[in-house]
């Protein structure tokens, strides 16, 4: 799905028969405030979501696409889309900036098709990505929520290195006990080894 954010309507109408005739759809928002009002109301449930990107023009009617793109970074800093710029020649140092806040690319107006596909099959190839790992972290999530707070406190002793009589000590129980814990832990986790749970810990601590 491409998200056009373009109050030019003649522009968005090329710009969608041309996407419409490589088999991409394409959403038309006249103006940055509907396109924020969507983003606002997206559902929290990834699982309902498909790849996408967003091409903003950077001088739109209602307000700058810069300020649109700082809503979208500052409100959702985890959004999947990659937002690629529409830019007049006038705006090059502007675009440039917003690569180094964050986003994924410029084209410069009058743009080409081909560049202007590549880039936009780049974007969503991203996308499927950003996606995928946002879809694995809210999975995680989900996983450690159903761990009980002593569980918890088990599950960083053994991946920092504990083993299960050190663990016991340290709580004042039986190794049978920690034994327990570890196993539920392990399982609500979905890992058969203290090594597998420290990397998807990991992985879930970087990309939170």
């Amino acid at each position: 799905m491409i998200h056009l954010v373009e109050d030019n309507f003649n522009a968005a109408d090329a710009v969608t028969l041309f996407f419409s005739g490589i088999n991409l759809k394409v959403l038309h928002y006249p103006t940055g405030s509907s396109f924020l009002s969507r983003l606002n109301s997206l559902s929290k449930d990834l699982e309902k979501h498909e790849p996408g990107c967003i091409l903003l023009d950077i001088d739109l009617g209602d307000m700058l696409g810069i300020d649109v793109f700082k809503s979208i970074m500052t409100q959702h800093p985890k959004h999947f889309e990659p937002v690629i710029f529409l830019t007049g020649h006038g705006d090059m140092n502007a675009a440039i900036d917003m690569l180094k806040l964050g986003a994924f690319d410029f084209i410069p107006k009058p743009y080409k098709s081909p560049e202007l596909a590549e880039t936009v099959h780049k974007a969503l190839a991203e996308s499927v990505k950003r996606l995928e790992i946002l879809l694995t972290i809210q999975q995680l999530s989900q996983k450690l929520s159903t761990l009980t707070q002593r569980e918890s406190e088990i599950m960083y002793l053994v991946i920092s290195g504990l083993h299960n009589k050190e663990i016991a000590e340290k709580f004042g129980n039986s190794v049978r006990t920690v034994e327990i814990h570890r196993a539920k832990v392990f399982d609500k986790m979905k890992v058969s080894n203290a090594i597998e749970l420290a990397k998807i810990l990991e992985y879930h601590d970087l990309h939170k």
